[in-house]
């Protein structure tokens, strides 16, 4: 993360330009922490403002992650005078897709996710919007 806010601090327009997403982009890197990763065995359920993602991780903390596009919570608190988050589709959107790590899901924070979009072990890290709610556990 100290590369993104190395980035966000060399890019003078992000840090004085007055408009929602350049302030959002300030909010959301300036809140940036290393956060634990999720342990597996379990399964989560983690809202967003813009989607719903059912997580279910094995021992080894790798597991599949399932994208519901457009089932979120709506804006977050945190969010307040930001512009609305957009629920945008993604590439296997409603596809159990591989997961190799995810971060422990915060409330009033993005969410962050390493997945095999593509099939061949090539990771991407996803990002959500703000995190609204986290059940554990939610076949129970």
């Amino acid at each position: 993360m100290d590369h993104v806010r190395s980035m966000v601090g060399s890019t003078p327009l992000i840090l004085t330009c007055e408009c929602p997403f350049c302030a959002r982009a300030r909010r959301v890197v300036s809140s940036l922490q290393e956060p634990p990763r999720l342990e597996g065995p379990g399964r989560w359920l983690v809202s967003t403002e813009s989607s719903s993602y059912l997580l279910e991780l094995g021992e080894s903390g790798s597991g599949t992650v399932v994208r519901h596009v457009g089932e979120g919570q709506g804006p977050a608190p945190e969010a307040e005078g930001l512009p609305p988050a957009v629920a945008v589709g993604l590439r296997r959107d409603a596809e159990q897709i591989p997961v190799h790590w995810a971060e422990v899901p915060v409330v009033g924070r993005p969410w962050r996710l390493q997945v095999d979009v593509r099939g061949d072990g090539t990771p991407t890290i996803r990002r959500t919007t703000f995190v609204r709610q986290v059940v554990t556990d939610p076949s129970e």
